[in-house]
């Protein structure tokens, strides 16, 4: 079944609450593959989130109508295409939201009470996501960069401030909370980032008035309702230490333990409570050994981590993320592939396999197969292996949705949406998702890049 998604926060808007009024949600899909829709709630505070998960038929006119008891604004992100188009909801509002699919791009309107707030939203949306893609890594320079976020934060600000007298005071002041910190984020991780993406040493790519970024930031329990602030206070870890020149790139061990530190020094209350599980997090997906933060975790459980509930999922996501750590032989599983025939991931060792986590009612992952054709032609005469593995429950659209397509590689089923055998195993819970195995029969990369970036074909190169 093809679903778009919803991905619901409202846990920490706490600040903005509200009398509990109904809201009502109302979404005309056009154009779109899927029969129904994923809504996902944050409804718990802290760590673990508490997420609600509801699927809804879309109706034959195209339409779903979801309807909430709300105290607290909600920020609600729609997989209809990538990147996902947010809406704005708050307690009372009827915000009707028209999705027309023009090919991959989409085009949408609002109407209703909260239409022109959401108007408001998507301008700067899509000044944000414009403005990245005009971007070439390659070439800009650090201060070229910083001076292109002033412009992108000016303009935003501008059209808000504009439209203040347009926009309800809940509204205005959450865009304008989450428009600051959403431009100190960028700041804070401008040097990683351009060095990432311009393979070029993190010491070329800092900006000249780096030192000054942070004075702005300041440490406020009451901001953690905003998503772009609790980004921009753990992205200000990383700013402070490469700032004083005492963070290692290369090395778990010691970069973990100097942002640790950081926060376990510099943050208290709330703002500690939510950091420390987000670098977890974060440094489990990405290390190569994740046993290296053993004595920090520890540590947090001993002296800061205060959840029999906490602790136990933090727990449950080291050891799944150990199991799937690039360096590890991946968790072993035996599908059916669209053939009848049973296969395993063991038959193809000496291979470099290029994993494809994907389900047919996945807008992203449909999307993003017209490019596998290209890498296949390019890696014709290697020893790659193309491995599609979808978490449909419906056997008979996973097929469907291969023929039209045409999609070719070896085609294996798991069916349990996000509790399947696979997101179990993997430990992921979105798609599309990629990975690349080695010839070794080891992970080379647990978060590879999609089939349309240009450097999936040279990381697929580098593992022959």
């Amino acid at each position: 079944m093809r679903k778009i998604f919803f991905i619901f926060f409202y846990s920490l808007l706490g600040t903005m609450a509200v009398a509990q009024k109904k809201s009502i949600l109302t979404v005309n899909v056009e154009g779109y593959k899927g029969d129904s829709l994923l809504l996902i709630a944050n409804i718990g505070e802290g760590y673990p989130e508490k997420n609600l998960s509801i699927q809804k038929e879309i109706q034959r006119s195209g339409k779903v109508i979801h309807e909430f008891d709300l105290k607290k604004p909600l920020k609600v992100e729609i997989w209809v295409s990538r990147p996902a188009l947010q809406v704005f909801i708050q307690p009372g509002d009827s915000l009707v939201v028209n999705c027309k699919m023009n090919g991959p791009a989409l085009i949408s309107s609002f109407s209703g009470n909260g239409a022109q707030n959401n108007e408001v939203f998507k301008k700067n949306q899509d000044i944000r996501i414009k403005s990245e893609t005009n971007i070439d890594y390659t070439k800009i320079t650090p201060d070229s960069l910083k001076s292109f976020y002033d412009k992108v934060y000016r303009e935003q600000s501008r059209i808000l401030i504009d439209k203040k007298d347009f926009v309800t005071p809940v509204f205005f002041s959450y865009e304008q909370t989450e428009l600051k910190y959403g431009y100190l984020a960028n700041l804070f991780r401008l040097p990683q980032r351009l060095a990432t993406l311009s393979r070029k040493p993190i010491a070329s790519c800092i900006p000249s008035s780096f030192s000054l970024f942070g004075n702005e930031m300041e440490k406020n329990e009451k901001l953690l309702f905003s998503s772009q602030y609790r980004s921009a206070i753990y992205n200000f870890i990383g700013y402070s230490l490469l700032k004083n020149d005492i963070r290692d790139s290369k090395n778990d061990r010691s970069n973990f333990k100097q942002n640790y530190l950081f926060s376990v020094n510099n943050y208290t209350g709330l703002i500690r409570s939510t950091v420390l599980p987000t670098l977890f997090l974060s440094f489990f997906h990405y290390a190569e050994d994740v046993s290296v933060m053993k004595p920090e975790l520890e540590d947090y459980f001993s002296k800061y981590c205060h959840s029999n509930e906490a602790k136990a999922a933090l727990l449950n996501e080291y050891s799944a993320y150990f199991k799937t750590a690039i360096g590890q032989v991946p968790p072993s599983f035996e599908l059916t592939s669209i053939t009848g025939e049973k296969v395993t991931l063991k038959e193809f060792k000496g291979k470099v396999i290029y994993l494809d986590f994907w389900a047919s009612w996945c807008g992203p992952c449909r999307l993003e197969m017209k490019y596998a054709p290209q890498l296949h032609e390019k890696l014709k005469d290697n020893n790659v292996v193309f491995l599609f593995v979808s978490i449909d429950d419906d056997e008979a659209k996973w097929k469907k949705a291969i023929a039209e397509d045409k999609i070719e590689g070896i085609h294996l089923l798991s069916k349990g949406g996000f509790k399947s055998t696979v997101c179990q195993l993997f430990n992921f819970s979105g798609v599309p998702r990629y990975m690349i195995i080695g010839k070794d029969g080891k992970l080379l990369d647990n978060n590879a890049p999609r089939p349309s970036n240009p450097v999936t074909l040279e990381r697929l190169k580098s593992a022959l």
